[in-house]
């Protein structure tokens, strides 16, 4: 309101600047909040491990309804302890242990009414092609599937492993809809969340200034 830009982390939540609340923060919820419009929202999910886990599971208890699950990998015992739609239950109901179709299990132990596609399958970045991988999927997803699929939907969660195809796919999905990237490490004491507006920020996995090391006169 007052023309400043703030950076609001804690309460109070007030301008840095003015020191008065902002507008947007005295709507009525209803105003920002629109509960049909977010159990009509079409998530595209990059990624079934552990993060792609917990994220599906608090959209699907917060009432998304739509979802296509994307990964190649299957469900191994090490999985079962920290990825919460992985488990015996959803096992059992699977017809694969794939991580698509047993997660597509632990969604509807949830809520039943789902709609959940799951696509077994990888992102075709030219480093896993060079590498030669085994891609013995029944799909192998290029730059143009990840923008038909992207323009089926409304957000795009990648929680996959790998610089790779985290930046093929961003790539592929900034012009077209807003992406969410986490990721944690080996141990999962760090994590990192990073999220892109088509055209209006950088992307998920453009460097942003506290990654950038200064040179000195040498440059280093």
């Amino acid at each position: 309101d007052c023309g400043h830009e703030s950076i609001i982390e804690n309460p109070p939540l007030s301008c840095g600047s003015c020191s008065m609340q902002p507008s947007l923060l005295k709507l009525d919820p209803r105003q920002w909040w629109n509960q049909p419009l977010l159990e009509a929202s079409r998530i595209l999910v990059i990624g079934c491990g552990a993060i792609g886990n917990e994220v599906v599971k608090n959209l699907v208890m917060m009432g998304v309804q739509n979802f296509t699950l994307i990964d190649f990998d299957a469900v191994e015992p090490h999985n079962l302890s920290r990825s919460v739609l992985f488990n015996n239950a959803s096992l059992e109901r699977a017809a694969t242990n794939r991580k698509v179709d047993v997660m597509m299990e632990g969604i509807h132990l949830l809520q039943s009414k789902v709609n959940v596609t799951a696509i077994y399958g990888g992102i075709l970045d030219p480093i896993s092609k060079e590498m030669g991988k085994d891609m013995s999927w029944e799909l192998s997803l290029n730059e143009n599937d990840l923008q038909k699929l992207g323009q089926e939907h409304d957000l795009c969660i990648i929680a996959t492993d790998g610089v790779a195809p985290k930046a093929f796919a961003s790539l592929a999905l900034y012009r077209i809809l807003p992406i969410v990237q986490g990721a944690m490490n080996s141990t999962g004491n760090f994590g990192l969340v990073r999220a892109s507006l088509p055209l209006v920020t950088a992307c998920v996995m453009c460097p942003t200034t506290e990654d950038v090391v200064k040179l000195d006169d040498s440059g280093y």
